[in-house]
């Protein structure tokens, strides 16, 4: 009973996941599939059929996460994986390098 309560916190307190996925973890959990549940907490892998959906949701999750980003940084991220972007979400991933220095505007500048 310890690992199923434990179990189910976890996939309460974790706000990356969308309701249908919460839910699926919640059934293969109350179920006692083991198996299924240790298999939807694993990342998707570039080969379990990604669909560019997958690859959308995963990017949001990976930013919901990094707690290091402020809100502005955090806003132009999603924008650009909603819209599509992946070379600007990409641009963005990038750390700053320390010769890009200030664009002036008060802002850093990305390769």
């Amino acid at each position: 009973m310890g690992r199923q309560r434990r179990a189910i916190q976890e996939v309460q307190r974790d706000t990356s996941l969308d309701p249908q996925e919460r839910n699926r973890r919640m059934q293969a959990i109350m179920a006692g599939n083991w198996d299924e549940y240790d298999r939807l907490k694993k990342p998707l892998t570039q080969d379990e059929g990604d669909d560019g959906m997958g690859r959308q949701r995963r990017a949001i999750q990976e930013v919901q996460r990094d707690t290091s980003l402020d809100p502005q940084e955090r806003n132009r991220r999603m924008q650009a994986i909603m819209a599509g972007n992946w070379d600007e979400y990409d641009r963005l991933k990038k750390p700053l390098t320390q010769d890009e220095g200030d664009d002036g505007m008060g802002r850093q500048r990305r390769a």
